[in-house]
């Protein structure tokens, strides 16, 4: 059943002893303060299901003679049903509460966007042998699992996904279904189940496949034609997407897809007048990309081509940050709230967005910022050349800033800080509690990953950003945040070490 009280996560002597708890695992401090023998905090699954079966069982047999008739016979044990929701259910009720997201929750404009926040409505139509239903219980079992080791759940999520795969196949061979909202919507929630499936199980195959559903939702975007932005729901879809193809390919080095321009254009009459900038900022990304791609194809090393061609893209982003309209602007606060600070926040800074969606893009800005700093610096200090040393100096200072910066989105990106409708800011919710949803936390994984890497963050930032990594996966069962936590607290491997920071060594947990 689902446990609709507020829990307590805390482990049980804590709970017994009526102390708060810490969450930390795999003992919490006050009771290794106190040499008592701590069994750990609940698991995230233990917060959001309450297996009820015995009481039911014992409601069911309890009833009074009074409520039968003389030549009643007696009740078979046999017909008494344990009450429990479907596993697939289990699956899809954390993807809700965990990964879908109404951008109207962080803003009082009706017009703001968040994450998934289409796919009840999409669920709700879709028809019975659809792929959607399947991958969204899919990837909701599969992070679910995480949380709690569950074997089981995670064997549910593979039978899943192997019959969305089926389900797809069949919907792609129809020429109603082929270029559904319901297909697009499927298509890039398996690239979301890859990511779940590479971690977990070590296969790091799943990250090609990923790229392959994420390639897929475009073409599906390019069959869909112009006049598929006919509503919120396709340009949602758009949006995200051409978020996470931006994200992959400056990982990888490659080229941005041409079409994305093409597609951009026919989300602009979808977008309201003051989100027209993030069209720009699509063409930032695509020069930036085949850039980058083709200094990787020429192999070119020298400090001297590598600076000249990617200065021009760190004066377009200026160009682009003084430009943008006066919603886009953002608030710097500091805050006096010590459990945040201690834990969540770095040096008690934290910025405030109009909404959900600009301070994604802002982190997008953020990241390409990065890319091209620590592709400059790398460069000039492979070379040691001496005559680069003010524009090393440069491009250190711009690293540390958008770092900081990054750090800076978290506490409003989880949900720690929010406008209520008078604009005033508001605290509203306790940073430590595991079962309040933080769907902004998938967004934040790759910029904060990204922001620890770079040469330039001290240790104690880094420890900072893995700790909240550490709490965004143990929310979210996503073990590719925690593993990231594992590679940020182990050693001082940089981004500039090589490429395999990618796909590199997250599979610790096992």
């Amino acid at each position: 059943m689902v446990n609709t009280g507020k829990a307590s996560h805390g482990c049980a002597v804590c709970r017994q002893r009526r102390i708060k708890c810490d969450l930390a695992r795999p003992a919490c401090s006050q009771c290794i303060k106190a040499g008592w023998e701590c069994p750990g905090p609940k698991v995230q699954a233990d917060v959001i299901f309450k297996d009820q079966t015995a009481l039911v069982m014992r409601k069911a047999g309890s009833d009074t003679p009074n409520s039968w008739t003389s030549d009643s016979a007696p009740r078979s044990p046999g017909f008494i049903r344990a009450v429990s929701p479907p596993t697939s259910d289990r699956g899809t009720a954390f993807f809700m509460h965990q990964y879908s997201f109404s951008g109207n929750a962080a803003s009082n404009l009706n017009k703001s966007r968040g994450l998934h926040e289409y796919l009840p409505n999409l669920l709700r139509d879709e028809p019975g042998n659809g792929p959607l239903k399947a991958i969204v219980a899919a990837a909701g079992l599969a992070a679910l699992s995480s949380t709690g080791n569950a074997k089981t759940w995670a064997a549910e999520s593979y039978r899943l996904y192997n019959q969305a795969i089926r389900q797809l196949q069949h919907a792609l061979s129809g020429s109603l279904t082929a270029c559904s909202d319901g297909t697009l919507a499927a298509m890039m929630l398996m690239s979301t189940f890859e990511i779940f499936k590479a971690i977990a199980s070590g296969d790091l195959d799943s990250m090609k496949f990923y790229w392959d559903h994420t390639i897929a939702a475009g073409r599906c975007i390019g069959l869909r034609g112009p006049a598929q932005f006919r509503g919120d729901v396709q340009l949602k879809m758009f949006l995200e997407l051409r978020r996470t193809i931006f994200m992959t390919c400056h990982q990888l080095q490659t080229s941005i897809p041409s079409e994305i321009e093409t597609w951009s254009s026919w989300a602009e009459s979808a977008l309201q007048p003051d989100e027209l900038c993030s069209n720009r900022f699509t063409e930032i990304n695509v020069r930036l990309s085949n850039i980058r791609a083709g200094l990787k194809l020429r192999g070119v090393t020298t400090p001297k081509t590598i600076i000249t061609e990617l200065l021009p893209i760190e004066e377009q982003l200026n160009e682009w940050k003084e430009t943008v309209p006066r919603a886009w602007q953002i608030e710097t606060f500091r805050s006096t709230d010590q459990d945040i600070v201690s834990t969540k926040m770095w040096q008690s800074r934290y910025d405030m967005y109009e909404d959900f969606w600009k301070a994604v893009v802002w982190n997008g800005f953020r990241a390409v910022r990065m890319v091209v700093h620590e592709a400059i610096i790398k460069a000039i200090v492979n070379s040691r050349a001496m005559a680069y040393q003010d524009q090393l100096q440069l491009s250190v200072a711009a690293l540390k800033e958008t770092v900081d910066d990054v750090c800076a989105s978290v506490p409003y990106l989880l949900g720690y800080y929010r406008r209520d409708g008078s604009g005033s800011i508001a605290q509203t919710q306790e940073p430590q509690s595991a079962s309040l949803p933080i769907p902004g936390g998938w967004l934040l994984v790759w910029p904060l990953f990204q922001a620890a890497m770079v040469r330039t963050t001290p240790r104690s930032q880094r420890d900072c950003i893995a700790e909240v990594l550490r709490h965004i996966g143990l929310t979210m069962g996503l073990k590719l945040a925690i593993s990231m936590a594992e590679v940020l607290a182990k050693n001082d491997t940089i981004l500039a070490d090589g490429d395999s920071w990618l796909t590199g060594d997250f599979t610790v947990l096992k």
